[in-house]
Formats: C-alpha cells, sequence, structure tokens
C-alpha cells in the first residue's frame, strides 16, 4: 500500500501542476485577445448594401458621404434614415450623432460601416421632442492596420433634420 501511494501521489501532483500551467495559459491568451478586442471600434449590425456607382476611390484622408438629408419618426427615439459609408471610400466608418453644436448631447454612436453599406434604422439614446431638429452627423473614417490596430483618418461634419412627427 505504501508503494502506491509513493507512485501516486507524486504522478497526481504532476498532473495538477500541469493542468494549473496549461489552464494559465489559455487563461492569460484569452484575456489578451479579449483586451484588444474590446478595444476596437465594432462592425454596426443591421446595416444594408447600397446601390453601387461607378466613381473612383475617394483618395486617403478624404470622405464621400452618402446619406439622406431627412431623418422621420413617430417617437422622437426610433428614426427612418440613410446614413451609410459611399462605396467609393477606401476605409470603414462609423458616426457620431449629436443634438447640439457644441457636440456635447450624443444622441447615437454606431458601429464601424464597411465601404458601401448603410443603416436605414437608428434609435436614439434619448427622444427628441415634436418638430424638426437639426441633427449634427460627426462621420469619422477609420484605418484597420495588419496588427489591428485602429487610427481615426478623417472626419467631416454635416446637419440633418431629424423630424418628429
Amino acid at each position: 500500500m505504501k508503494f502506491k501511494a509513493k507512485v501516486i501521489l507524486p504522478v497526481l501532483a504532476v498532473l495538477l501542476l500541469f493542468g494549473a500551467g496549461i489552464g494559465t495559459y489559455f487563461y492569460l491568451n484569452r484575456s489578451e485577445e479579449q483586451d484588444l478586442d474590446d478595444s476596437r471600434i465594432p462592425y454596426a449590425e443591421g446595416v444594408v448594401l447600397m446601390e453601387g456607382t461607378d466613381i473612383e476611390p475617394v483618395p486617403k484622408g478624404r470622405i464621400a458621404l452618402r446619406y439622406n438629408y431627412q431623418a422621420r419618426s413617430t417617437d422622437g427615439t426610433n428614426f427612418t434614415c440613410k446614413l451609410g459609408n459611399d462605396e467609393s471610400n477606401q476605409y470603414d466608418l462609423y458616426f457620431d450623432l449629436y443634438a447640439d453644436a457644441a457636440l456635447t448631447d450624443q444622441l447615437y454612436l454606431s458601429g464601424l460601416l464597411r465601404p458601401g453599406t448603410a443603416l436605414e434604422e437608428i434609435t436614439l439614446n434619448h427622444a427628441l421632442p415634436e418638430g424638426t431638429n437639426t441633427v449634427y452627423v460627426s462621420f469619422n473614417q477609420v484605418d484597420t492596420d495588419e496588427e489591428g490596430n485602429q487610427s481615426l483618418l478623417s472626419q467631416t461634419l454635416v446637419t440633418v433634420d431629424f423630424i418628429v412627427s
């Protein structure tokens, strides 16, 4: 009996240490990947493909805009619109919506949109009052390098009438 205990206990200790080492390795690698993914701008959900045009690609640092000048809602929160990334752009973009010219009252933040895609329905963070509301839309073009690092390439600001009836 003593012989079995002398053999089994060290074998169990080695297996336990080996299992703990493997578990730690996978936990640390998963955590690093998770941290990296959490810092990236995710792609938007609910995108639609836009109709293509035959125009030349826009040079780096410039943004071709594709949006409707009006968005409509009956409740002030859920809007039908067209806000997109023109197919001639070379880079992904996202957009922010603001209720004020100082860009302090954020209404919406999209995920990334690939060139040639758009959002046709959005839900704002808070309701707008009835009537015509001037909303400031910041289009932000993003480059993603080979390692997955993202950087802002260019921005432009436009206004859109958000109509609540």
